[in-house]
């Protein structure tokens, strides 16, 4: 039998050439650093209502404008187009204005590099399941990327991700031909797209506004798909009495988490920024002037090298810090101190979920947690000698050890 080689899924099959020069290898095409990578998908993550769509846009206007806002690294104007399911053609108007006012750009200044589509009539549709309920790429996303190529679109924000397909949204294998789908469009049209992702369920009523990836709605496929994923979530109101200089009111406080998930950008020394969404005017009536929220950055919690600055005795310290405010129970859950320990050490990630108890006094330099009748898990800080070297140093690293051995990491 003879095989079409256009048809032969490994002609595109290579070796390392002779007089291989890794200098000569292209670097990334950042189009902002740690955030959105051409020919690669990025996914802005957060509870409905917590400001994603209008981070999302002020994004897409600091690229149509080659002006960083909110601090991002963009030097230089960017063809950027927003697809958004939600609000209607108006609605968006009002958006970009009320961020146009806020940072006092030039309407003129962008219209020729951004394009906004609304889907609120008719939804845009990047997949489709057939009669036998099989993925398909949809006419959408096939005119998307011509439009992406003719109109050389840098960046294209799609908002949100949940409207985009019709298939079930709790089957991995299914969101994962969808994710392919968005794979596909970034590498045909050489384009980043940024995707907006709800999170499972609202977090106002836990301790703490720290997400993670896997509070992703729907299948892990989705998350798995993209390289970058930002976090968006509210300050709670007793993480922000722990802030310096907080304004009066702190319910419009948003915690941005850049480092959810960074595949292509070192995880240590990423700054945490804590935005205001600031309420602003378009002055279109006399009488009832629209009002709309405009994210500005209201201070940063710097990046640092946990394997440098982070000690077990400064961890003991905070937790000593936090018991004298608070009075830790013997046995309490670590999550409803996480927004406290992170106050007192900068800490932003961590592999531990279950109970947490400080050991008795003369064994201070650890922590025990209880994770059934026959094991116990020690945490401890790991080191630049812990035994797996290729692990990255995780500020609280968690290993299963059988109750006998706990003993031999409070020495």
């Amino acid at each position: 039998m003879t095989i079409d080689s256009k048809n032969d899924f490994f002609s595109d099959a290579f070796r390392i050439p002779e007089n291989f020069d890794p200098k000569k290898i292209p670097t990334r095409d950042w189009i902002i650093d740690g955030f959105l990578l051409r020919n690669y998908l990025s996914i802005i993550l957060g509870a409905g209502g917590v400001g994603k769509s209008t981070y999302a846009l002020s994004v897409a206007v600091a690229l149509a404008a080659g002006t960083p806002l909110l601090e991002l690294s963009v030097n230089k104007k960017h063809n950027v187009l927003v697809i958004n399911n939600e609000d209607d053609k108006t609605e968006l108007e009002r958006r970009v204005a009320s961020i146009c006012i806020h940072y006092d750009i030039n309407h003129d200044n962008i219209r020729g590099n951004i394009e906004l589509l609304s889907g609120y009539k008719n939804e845009f549709k990047m997949a489709k399941s057939d009669c036998n309920n099989k993925t398909k790429i949809s006419e959408h996303a096939r005119s998307l990327i011509e439009k992406i190529k003719r109109d050389k679109i840098d960046v294209v924000v799609i908002d949100p991700f949940i409207s985009t397909h019709e298939c079930n949204e709790n089957d991995n294998t299914t969101m994962n031909e969808v994710a392919s789908i968005y794979k596909k469009v970034c590498s045909e049209a050489n384009v980043s797209i940024l995707l907006i992702h709800h999170v499972r369920k609202d977090n106002s009523s836990q301790r703490s506004s720290i997400i993670r990836v896997e509070d992703a709605r729907g299948a892990k496929s989705v998350t798995d798909a993209a390289r970058i994923v930002w976090g968006m979530s509210k300050i709670l109101p007793k993480e922000a009495e722990g802030l310096k200089n907080p304004p009066e009111d702190v319910s419009n406080l948003v915690r941005l988490i850049p480092d959810l998930k960074t595949n292509y950008s070192p995880q240590n020394n990423i700054d945490h920024s804590i935005l205001r969404l600031v309420s602003v005017s378009l002055e279109n009536s006399q009488e009832k002037p629209d009002f709309l929220g405009v994210p500005e950055l209201h201070r940063k919690i710097k990046g640092y090298k946990i394997s440098e600055k982070f000690t077990p005795a400064k961890l003991v310290a905070a937790l000593e810090k936090i018991n004298s405010k608070t009075s830790l129970e013997p046995s309490c859950r670590f999550r409803d101190i996480l927004s406290d320990l992170e106050h007192i050490t900068n800490l932003g990630k961590t592999t531990i979920s279950d109970t947490v108890a400080l050991l008795p006094r003369d064994r201070s330099n650890a922590l025990i947690i209880e994770t059934n009748e026959r094991h116990t898990a020690a945490a401890y800080y790991a080191t630049k000698q812990h035994p797996d070297k290729s692990r990255s140093p995780w500020l609280i690293h968690r290993e299963i050890l059988k109750s006998s051995q706990t003993n031999q990491l409070t020495s």
